[in-house]
C-alpha cells in the first residue's frame, strides 16, 4: 500500500507532516520531531507521541489534567502482535509458536532502550528516584504505547515498518534458535501423520570427558532407525537427529534396519 500523500501530490519522496498540540513546549516539539525523523516516522501526531511517553505517575503529579499512556499501550499491544504474527507467517512459514518470544517484555523493553525512550519519558518524581527509566515493565509499556500512537496518527505501512525494524534483530535471533527447537515438534507431527506413532530418541554413544562430552543420538520410529545427530549435549544431538529424520522422510528414503 503506497502512501496516500504520494498518490495525491505525485511525490516520489516521503511526505512529512507532524500534527501537534499548541500547548506542547517548543523544546519538546523539537525533541519529538527529531525522534520521529531519526527513526523514519514521517507522519505523526506529536501530541499522541507525547502522551505515549507520559507515565501515569507524571500525569498524577501534574497540576493540569493530563492523559497518560495506558489506553495507547492497550492498543499498541494488539497492533504489535498482529504485525509480528503477519510478518512471521509470511516470512517464516515453517515456524510456529514463537511470537511470544519476539514480543516479550524483555524484547520490547530492549527495543525501547535502543530507541532512547527512557530519556524521552515523562516520569513522576517517585518513579525517577526508583529508577523507573530502567524498569522493563515501564519501558515495554512505553514501546507499546508509542506504537499505538503511530497506528492512530501515521499510515498503516509506516507503523508496520517501524515495528518490524525495531524488532528485526530479536526476530532473527528467535528464528535462528527456533529452527533447531522446532525440528522435534515438526518431526512429531510428521511421524504421527505418517506412522501414527511418536518418534523416540536413543543415545547411541557418548565419548569424551565429562566437561566436553559428545553425544550421538538416534531417532527411532516403529523400531526403525531413521536419523542420527551429534552434539555437545543430548538436547543438541536430538535436535540434529530430528532434522536428519525429517530430511529422510521428505526424500522418502528407506530407514535403516
Amino acid at each position: 500500500m503506497s502512501n496516500i500523500f504520494e498518490k495525491i501530490l505525485g511525490r516520489q519522496d516521503r511526505f512529512e507532516g507532524y500534527l501537534f498540540d499548541d500547548e506542547l513546549p517548543k523544546v519538546r516539539l523539537r525533541e519529538l520531531k527529531h525522534f520521529c525523523r531519526e527513526h523514519g516516522v514521517s507522519l505523526a501526531d506529536l501530541s499522541l507521541i507525547d502522551q505515549a511517553l507520559t507515565h501515569t505517575s507524571f500525569a498524577h503529579e501534574s497540576e493540569q489534567e493530563m492523559a497518560d499512556y495506558e489506553r495507547l499501550e492497550f492498543l499498541g499491544d494488539s497492533v504489535i502482535g498482529l504485525f509480528i504474527v503477519e510478518h512471521l507467517y509470511n516470512s517464516f512459514p515453517a515456524m510456529n509458536e514463537i511470537t511470544s518470544d519476539v514480543v516479550s517484555q524483555a524484547a520490547l523493553s530492549d527495543a525501547a532502550t535502543k530507541l532512547g525512550l527512557n530519556r524521552l519519558l515523562n516520569l513522576g518524581k517517585g518513579e525517577v528516584l526508583s529508577r523507573g527509566r530502567r524498569k522493563p515493565s515501564i519501558l515495554s509499556d512505553t514501546f507499546e504505547a508509542l506504537v499505538g500512537a503511530l497506528y492512530l496518527s501515521s499510515t498503516l505501512e509506516e507503523t508496520k515498518e517501524f515495528v518490524i525494524n525495531q524488532l528485526e534483530e530479536r526476530i532473527q535471533d528467535v528464528v535462528s534458535r527456533g529452527n533447531l527447537e522446532n525440528y522435534k515438534s515438526l518431526l512429531q507431527r510428521a511421524a504421527l501423520e505418517r506412522f501414527g506413532e511418536n518418534p523416540s530418541y536413543r543415545v547411541l554413544s557418548r565419548t569424551g570427558p565429562q566437561h566436553s562430552a559428545v553425544f550421538v543420538v538416534g531417532v527411532e520410529i516403529k523400531g526403525n532407525l531413521y536419523g542420527k545427530g551429534r552434539g555437545r549435549s543430548k538436547k543438541d544431538a536430538e535436535m540434529q537427529a530430528a532434522n536428519k529424520t525429517l530430511q529422510t522422510l521428505r526424500s522418502k528414503k528407506r530407514p535403516r534396519t
